[in-house]
């Protein structure tokens, strides 16, 4: 049996984070900010979710910001479900969070409702930009 509370009710709630538990799917829905203050409930709520049968649905839909903390913890959420034969479920996922997740490389861990919705469209490794040295006409290059 799944230690979620009651559908809708509230698990959490912070000035920046608003964690609520939902049984069907099983999961939690997420409203706010996940920073380095609210990092220590993310963690709890996926603690909770870890020993729930099944797979698992975090809704982000509601999320204004998350750092790269957070979104260590749900792939580190998402390793541990997947090596016992079961997934964490990104649903509601923007086009940002979708492409930091992209960037960090963790769009198969990190499955969404859809594969755009992680993808995040266009996303480009980041490497430093190859400086360009021109030189002025009529000038050679030094030896």
């Amino acid at each position: 049996m799944c230690p979620v509370p009651a559908p809708a009710t509230v698990a959490f709630m912070d000035w920046q984070l608003e964690v609520t538990a939902t049984q069907t799917p099983p999961g939690v829905r997420l409203r706010g900010e996940i920073d380095l203050n609210t990092q220590p409930m993310l963690e709890l709520a996926c603690d909770v979710l870890r020993h729930c049968p099944g797979d698992v649905v975090i809704d982000i839909t509601d999320l204004t910001f998350i750092d790269v903390a957070g979104l260590r913890t749900l792939a580190w959420t998402a390793a541990e479900l997947r090596a016992g034969g079961r997934r964490l479920w990104i649903v509601g996922c923007s086009a940002p969070i979708g492409r930091l997740i992209a960037v960090l490389g963790w769009a198969d861990l990190l499955r969404a409702d859809s594969p755009d919705a992680v993808r995040g469209g266009d996303v480009r490794p980041l490497r430093p930009r190859q400086q360009s040295r021109r030189v002025p006409a009529g000038t050679s290059r030094p030896g």
